[in-house]
């Protein structure tokens, strides 16, 4: 897999992104390019970086490890309302780590998150996200669409706002894998049903969270978990309005 840690410069217009294994990681836009460098050396500049005006993911999925050393990318804005897989990264098989997200403002169809769109096999640690999610269908999450079963999802902050149709959570619409040591402050909203403060519907493992904001749907919501089937929640609570 590729390693990469982010190189936090400043990118004005963003038009697309890729990653080849083997190469660098980078973000091409007008500019020139924002490199999410192979040496960690090279993330020494102290300046975070703003991602905006319509950013649009690479339609692969993701191996590598991101390490964002605890930079920001701020206002990264998509808005693709009638596609599928929406994040900065359309799928994560790979593992991402220290890294926060600012004023994001995420709009797409199905599976749709700050970070990535679905969280396939892939590990997300130390991760905060704030910001506005949108999305028409299901699988809504403030960091990620659907967290799949064999996908950890640890240590994440989120206080984004999110709003779909149904399967919408504060951190994943769904979780079939693994949520650890999480919470969410945002509110959750659905127009039909499976909304959660952590996740919409979940048929994996959450532990150790917690969630603090409004829930807001039809049918089927919880604090925590709109819809648990056969799951599993352990130390976990939820304090917000529902």
């Amino acid at each position: 897999g590729l390693d990469v840690a982010i190189s936090p410069r400043f990118a004005a217009s963003v038009d697309a992104v890729a990653q080849t294994e083997g190469e660098d990681y980078t973000i091409d836009h007008e500019n020139g390019t924002v490199t999410f460098a192979v040496d960690p050396g090279e993330a020494t500049a102290t300046a975070d970086f703003s991602i905006y005006e319509g950013f649009v993911p690479n339609n692969e999925t993701f191996y590598g490890t991101l390490d964002g050393n605890g930079y920001a990318i701020t206002n990264l804005h998509i808005n693709r309302p009638n596609d599928s897989y929406v994040g900065l990264l359309e799928e994560n098989d790979g593992t991402i780590r220290d890294l926060t997200f600012t004023d994001a403002d995420v709009t797409g169809y199905y599976k749709v998150g700050v970070l990535v769109g679905e969280n396939d096999e892939g590990t997300i640690w130390d991760v905060t996200v704030g910001g506005v999610v949108r999305g028409r269908d299901e699988d809504i999450g403030g960091l990620v669409g659907q967290n799949r079963e064999d996908a950890i999802v640890s240590t994440v902050v989120s206080s984004v706002a999110v709003r779909g149709y149904s399967d919408v959570g504060g951190i994943a619409g769904s979780n079939d894998g693994t949520i650890l040591d999480s919470s969410s402050s945002g509110t959750a909203t659905g127009q039909s049903g499976q909304v959660g403060g952590i996740s919409g519907n979940s048929y994996g493992v959450i532990a150790d969270s917690f969630a603090t904001g409004e829930i807001t749907g039809s049918a089927e919501l919880g604090g925590l978990v709109g819809y648990c089937y056969q799951c599993t929640i352990v130390n976990a609570y939820a304090e917000g309005d529902v």
